[in-house]
């Protein structure tokens, strides 16, 4: 490194507290009061990064990306933290991208009892060294946090984060307890919905009555939704069960997990419903949320099919007198919770529109075809790379822990332990980057689309269209190969994206 130590004049303080660590105030304090003390008594001018999370993945964590485009960009002279395993304890090509940043950029890394210069094959090998340890504590922390939420389950304590409305969580007693004003909301919703009124029309009176959404947010930035009632409605949590385990998160890719798998028990906290109370809800929602009332009555081919592409919702079909005769309109009628329309225009569902929507749907063009050929080819070679990288990956791995085994013995000098490992060390990075790149690639491509089996589906509507007299049986027809149509009309014409089964 081209500076001495002695040149730090400006650092940056990086302050990361995990949601399991306590009471996260307390303890950012006291790492911010230590660390602004030790840049105080040197003298050293600074700026602080804070942030909540967890130590695993850089992606998760946005004061830390920030704070490594400053580090490549020459901010500060050095980093301080707590510890070198507050800069993150996850996969090893985070710590290969904060190796690079530090090293790369001549900045020191800072902790209260040490000073770590990357540019020195020393500082490097220990700072990969506690790497290394930081990443095995980190395992091992996740693996007892899950076998305590898991026990926890199985006795009907809470573990699973923020309760659903009307629940809040104690943190004192660690106990779900009830909203009391929440509560009122809650019982209106259910004797409401129960006595007739749709979720729709729920979700309508709760933002008018400016009652605040169960989350805040995008995920309820216009307030309470049909959706968001729904999920309130059939929720078992109610019930006074504990649920735990509905999805399982696999390398960063969140699964659903089968029912019967489900951890499910009495709960401790108060039940807010009873059994009889959410047979009818889930009857109701069963009959009235699946399909409009004019697709169960067969009234037109595309009910519950066509949805907006400017707000999501599904379309509505109205019927036009005029002298020549009448027809049907696809239109959009979804009104924002602020009281505006939405601004879909509508189009006249006549003889053009279904021939073009007859002839999107069944087209498979050479273009197509080529793209078909060509992704399943590639999903074929990148099969076979990752089995490749995977067993380089395996040898390099050994090769490792064979070399420690050497030099525990004294077999090996610690110069040629250090440029052995650095080889090793560099390949087993390498492999390890490989493989997760192969392996999101084939999960994106885990449902991937043979022609075959494109031409078996247009083949079987085509068929089922052509024997389709009434227009209950062409929405069938339909739905055999269809799962949506995303309307979306512009001044330069209609645009229909046709999303299959």
């Amino acid at each position: 490194m081209n500076k001495k130590q002695g040149d730090i004049k400006h650092v940056a303080i990086y302050l990361r507290k995990s949601r399991d660590e306590g009471e996260y105030d307390d303890v950012l304090s006291k790492h911010r009061d230590t660390l602004t003390a030790i840049a105080k008594t040197q003298n050293w001018t600074y700026r602080c990064y804070e942030e909540i999370g967890s130590g695993e993945s850089i992606a998760k964590r946005q004061k830390m990306q920030q704070l490594l485009t400053h580090v490549d960009e020459g901010y500060y002279d050095g980093v301080l933290v707590m510890d070198i395993d507050r800069l993150g304890r996850g996969e090893h090509a985070d710590w290969a991208k904060i190796c690079e940043a530090f090293l790369y950029s001549d900045t020191y890394v800072i902790t209260p009892q040490k000073v770590y210069d990357l540019s020195e094959e020393q500082d490097e090998m220990f700072f990969d060294f506690q790497a290394i340890f930081a990443k095995m504590e980190y395992k091992m922390i996740k693996k007892r946090m899950k076998q305590g939420k898991v026990a926890g389950a199985k006795k009907g304590m809470w573990t699973n984060g923020r309760p659903p409305y009307p629940y809040v969580y104690n943190p004192k007693n660690r106990q779900v307890e009830v909203d009391e004003e929440k509560r009122k909301i809650y019982r209106m919703i259910i004797d409401k919905f129960l006595s007739g009124i749709s979720a729709q029309k729920l979700s309508e009176w709760l933002n008018r009555c400016k009652i605040a959404p169960p989350y805040a947010g995008t995920r309820n930035k216009h307030g309470w939704s049909n959706n968001s009632v729904v999920r309130l409605l059939i929720n078992e949590i109610h019930l006074g069960y504990v649920i735990y385990g509905k999805t399982r998160n696999i390398r960063g890719s969140v699964k659903l997990v089968e029912k019967e798998d489900w951890i499910k028990v009495k709960g401790t906290h108060e039940p807010l419903k009873t059994e009889e109370e959410h047979e009818l809800i889930v009857m109701k929602i069963a009959q009235n949320n699946i399909i409009p009332k004019k697709t169960r009555n067969g009234m037109l081919p595309l009910s519950g099919l066509i949805y907006c592409a400017k707000c999501g919702h599904a379309m509505q079909f109205v019927r036009s007198k005029r002298k020549e005769g009448s027809y049907w309109t696809a239109i959009c009628k979804y009104v924002h919770p602020d009281g505006t329309r939405c601004s879909q225009k509508g189009r006249k569902l006549d003889v053009a529109f279904y021939h073009a929507l007859y002839s999107t749907i069944t087209k498979i063009d050479e273009e197509t075809v080529e793209m078909i050929d060509e992704t399943n080819g590639q999903y074929v070679e990148i099969e076979a790379l990752l089995e490749v990288r995977q067993k380089e990956l395996k040898q390099a791995e050994q090769a490792i822990e064979k070399l420690f085994e050497l030099y525990e013995e004294g077999t090996i000098s610690k110069q040629r332990f250090s440029d052995r490992i650095a080889i090793y060390d560099n390949n087993k990075k390498e492999a390890q980057e490989d493989i997760e790149k192969y392996r999101q690639i084939l999960a994106a491509n885990n449902d991937i689309v043979t022609l075959d089996s494109i031409q078996d589906k247009v083949s079987e509507f085509k068929e089922s269209w052509s024997k389709a007299a009434t227009a209950s049986e062409k929405n069938k027809a339909y739905r055999l190969l269809i799962d949506k149509i995303v309307y979306d009309r512009e001044e330069n014409g209609v645009t229909l994206e046709v999303l299959y089964k």
